[in-house]
């Protein structure tokens, strides 16, 4: 009796391990591909996976398809990383003319807005004063866009640097309160700060943290109801220090939760008559949350609302001081 002979591959973890087989079996061979993953050699082996050809030509021909593959696959792969390095020099390069050529001009026109606001060319009437007033808000709006874009490409590259310091963050929480008390009045809404006697250490940016806070606490006043009341608390959580902010508005919907914390993006449910901002702050302070290794995050809460929250790992001066 005749034995024909089969060839095959056995591909290993890694496309640059391949070994050819020729084996003796039945006497019909085998007309198509039959996967099965065979046993290591050695105990320390990893498994590996045989391709089983009816005849040596099928196998030629299996290796140069799987060969043109992994050629196609390098060369898709360095294309992406050409294309990539590409769009980050036009990254780079716009972020240099945002610097220079926006600000300039941003400042200028700024300059001349609380120029004329503040009489320097005569009074106004009460409809002039209405549009300056318009031009002025929407003039820092451009002004904080600018700011915040620049802020958020130099975190997302690593670049910006700033120093660590141990706080109580009540202290600081105290201190975003009364920076952000008036923005919250204009919306008849109040802040309370559940425990103002609690100890919190943790090693940051104290100004980095004041940016987060004002993001957090300026989103829930927007959102809340009239004479409607925000509670901020600080408490211990799983080896860290949590920040909550919790208002008593409509909530986040549903379908915008998976895009809370990406640029630009702004849910329709603000209050009406508030002006929208530049999509930028959430983005911002999940950046600055994720450069001090902590975590940011939302829930619902059970009678309306949401609670935002931010996690920043716990100094060892404050792990009984504040309670779970």
């Amino acid at each position: 009796m005749i034995y024909p002979v089969a060839a095959g591959l056995l591909l290993g973890p890694r496309l640059g391990f391949i070994a050819i087989l020729v084996v003796a079996v039945g006497t019909t061979g085998f007309a198509v591909l039959e996967p099965h993953v065979s046993e290591p050699l050695f105990n320390n082996e990893p498994r590996v996976t045989g391709l089983m050809f009816g005849s040596p030509i099928t196998l030629v021909c299996g290796v140069a398809v799987f060969n043109a593959i992994v050629i196609w696959g390098i060369a898709a792969t360095r294309r992406l990383a050409d294309e990539r390095d590409r769009l980050l020099v036009l990254r780079s390069e716009l972020i240099s003319a945002v610097r220079h050529e926006l600000r300039t001009p941003i400042t200028a026109v700024a300059g001349a807005i609380s120029l004329i606001e503040g009489g320097m060319v005569g009074s106004l009437e009460a409809q002039a004063k209405k549009l300056i007033a318009i031009a002025k808000r929407n003039s820092d709006l451009l002004a904080s866009l600018v700011d915040d874009i620049l802020d958020i490409e130099r975190m997302e590259d690593g670049n910006s640097e700033f120093s660590v310091e141990e706080l109580n963050l009540v202290d600081v929480v105290r201190e975003s309160i009364e920076l952000n008390e008036m923005y919250a009045q204009s919306f008849a809404v109040t802040f309370h700060l559940l425990d103002g006697s609690a100890i919190a250490k943790v090693k940051a940016n104290k100004n980095r943290l004041l940016q987060v806070l004002a993001n957090l606490l300026s989103n829930a006043a927007q959102f809340s109801s009239r004479n409607g009341r925000v509670e901020i608390l600080v408490a211990r959580r799983n080896g860290c220090n949590r920040v909550s902010v919790a208002d008593d508005g409509l909530g986040v919907p549903e379908k915008f939760r998976d895009r809370v914390f990406e640029r630009f993006s702004q849910s329709k449910e603000a209050r009406p008559g508030v002006q929208s901002g530049s999509g930028l702050g959430f983005s911002i302070a999940k950046s600055i949350v994720k450069a001090h290794e902590g975590m940011i995050g939302f829930d619902a809460n059970k009678n309306g609302g949401e609670t935002f929250y931010f996690d920043l790992r716990a100094s060892e001066e404050s792990a009984t001081a504040v309670q779970d």
